[in-house]
């Protein structure tokens, strides 16, 4: 018979955490980011749609 299979989830990986950590904790100050931003996500829903 083999061994029982952990079912103990590994801790992530630093890159993950990371980039967890910037996407919830950035702030993002310039106007510019925040227009390029919004014409992309237009963009986006057009060419879904």
């Amino acid at each position: 018979m083999g061994s029982a299979i952990s079912n103990e989830r590994p801790q992530p990986d630093q890159v993950l955490v990371d980039i967890v950590d910037y996407v919830l904790n950035y702030r993002i100050e310039g106007n510019v980011a925040w227009s390029t931003a919004f014409y992309c996500f237009i963009d986006t829903i057009g060419c879904g749609l």
